[in-house]
């Protein structure tokens, strides 16, 4: 509860504003750290280039329960960003990954009320739906059909780590949305 005194006086204004901040530069920090995480490849298999789609998890997660945090232009830029990182063409990563965000935008009512493991079914088939588009658009860029092991290999990793993966998602959700206090 706050008094009157704050209010007139800008405290209030000033410490909405620093956990406003504060809110921000926790998103960024998880969104880097996905980031960062999407470009580790790992050898597994005898296949150098395995990822798990921890941006795409992201993605997902966010839009169905924070929906406002990502918007359209956040997603390309991610996209982007990832594709020049990674060495590969301008634009794929973003147009998956905005994909993403529209299917699970356009089914965010019925997710939203739904158990967690009805969340993951529905990870996984917008991931592997995802993984093989890109693949897909690789192989047509190739003019030959790349090996699809990395890929399924890359799917299953997304399909275990997944709920590993969405746990800091969901207490960066639970600490946005808990009702701020000022004193």
């Amino acid at each position: 509860m706050t008094s009157g005194w704050q209010e007139r006086d800008g405290q209030g204004k000033a410490a909405r504003f620093l956990s406003a901040a504060g809110q921000g530069v926790l998103v960024l920090f998880v969104l880097l750290l996905f980031f960062l995480l999407n470009l580790l490849p790992l050898r597994l298999f005898g296949f150098d280039s395995v990822r798990p789609p921890f941006l795409l998890m992201v993605v997902f997660y966010w839009t169905i329960f924070r929906p406002g945090l990502l918007g359209i232009p956040a997603v390309f830029f991610l996209g982007v960003a990832l594709d020049a990182v990674s060495g590969w063409p301008l634009g794929i990563s973003a147009l998956i990954l905005m994909g993403t965000q529209w299917i699970a935008m356009a089914q965010r009512k019925f997710f939203s009320g739904q158990s967690f493991l009805t969340v993951w079914w529905g990870y996984l088939l917008i991931s592997f739906f995802a993984l093989f588009l890109q693949w897909g658009v690789f192989s047509l860029i190739q003019h030959s059909w790349l090996p699809i092991g990395p890929v399924a290999i890359s799917g299953v990793l997304g399909a275990f780590v997944f709920p590993f993966a969405v746990l800091p998602l969901y207490l960066v959700h639970k600490i946005l949305s808990a009702p701020q206090e000022l004193t």
